[in-house]
């Protein structure tokens, strides 16, 4: 009885782990520079700090190549194309 209990309290943060969906990760915030990214046929990243974000919601007023910016954002647990950086979903971004 104990033996299963011990199993079970090691196994339930598993559990609940894996259960996580992009809505549930943290909000991060960081401070970067917009670049155009000429892979894959092009794409916009976010450079900052020796970390490469691909977000896939930049708004299009953020689209200019050196533009300094800080954003809050997600972790988006979704795979691109573009394999260059981390996903992320932008919640809120400004100019710097």
């Amino acid at each position: 009885m104990k033996r299963a209990l011990l199993i079970l309290l090691f196994l339930l943060p598993l559990i609940f782990a894996g259960c996580l969906t992009d809505s549930d990760s943290p909000e991060n915030y960081e401070k970067g520079v917009v670049a155009w990214i000429p892979l894959e046929g092009g794409f916009w990243g976010i450079i900052a700090d020796g970390k490469n974000y691909d977000p896939v919601n930049l708004p299009d007023q953020f689209k200019r190549d050196g533009i300094q910016v800080s954003f809050t954002y997600r972790i988006k647990n979704t795979g691109s194309f573009h394999q260059w950086g981390t996903i992320i979903e932008i919640i809120e971004i400004r100019s710097r």
